[in-house]
């Protein structure tokens, strides 16, 4: 890991189911605090059981002097977190995120989404 990277912790995990009338998209959320400065729509990556996971922030509010982010998980939809029906929430809270700042990354990530 580059010393340079911002690196946060996930303090907690959900997935959420898809409502159009209230125009909630489904998936699997997590949330984390950050004393750097993040916006809607940055792309972040953790490392889990060998394999990455890519989210993308969607939502980002003021906590004292934090920003509460929440970020959903991007990327091909077999290798999601929420399609693991063994897969339990609390064994990733703690876990380490980094932001995404690779132009490739990013292009690979939104791809990967676009997969049946």
């Amino acid at each position: 890991m580059d010393s340079q990277e911002i690196i946060m912790v996930i303090r907690d995990a959900k997935i959420v189911s898809g409502d159009k009338r209230s125009r909630t998209v489904s998936g699997f959320y997590i949330g984390f605090l950050s004393n750097d400065p993040i916006s809607k729509g940055t792309y972040l990556s953790m490392n889990y059981n060998g394999k990455s996971h890519h989210f993308k922030v969607s939502d980002v509010e003021i906590l004292g002097e934090n920003l509460l982010v929440s970020a959903r998980e991007v990327g091909y939809y077999k290798n999601k977190f929420d399609q693991d029906s063994n897969f339990d929430l609390r064994s990733i809270i703690g876990s380490h995120i980094v932001l995404v700042s690779d132009a490739n990354v990013i292009k690979q990530i939104n791809e990967q989404s676009s997969w049946c």
